[in-house]
């Protein structure tokens, strides 16, 4: 993950972590996000839905991770959440078939 700032206004956006995030390194997000080493996901593709996803792989740290109190009931392609023990972080919730 690279941190980008991105200037488009009077001053640069800072970035906030309200946590429950699932990174591989820790160069933007803290407090309370969980840092892995590979977050084995699928190259970006048409998965579905409006726009190309990274889709979690079998074994991925994302599935299941997301914060349960804020997961939508809906993946950005209109899969129910949660499909297994719990939502997965990210666009596109892995289906369980």
């Amino acid at each position: 993950m690279a941190c980008i700032a991105f200037f488009g206004g009077p001053g640069a956006v800072t970035l906030t972590s309200l946590g429950g995030n699932v990174v591989d390194d820790a160069s933007c997000m803290t407090g309370g996000d969980e840092v892995v080493g590979d977050l084995m996901l699928a190259g970006l593709g048409d998965n579905g839905g409006p726009t190309l996803t990274h889709l979690p792989a079998a074994g991925s740290p994302v599935l299941g991770s997301a914060d349960a109190g804020r997961c939508p009931a809906t993946d950005q392609r209109g899969v129910t959440r949660p499909q297994g023990d719990g939502c997965d972080a990210g666009a596109v919730e892995r289906e369980v078939p």
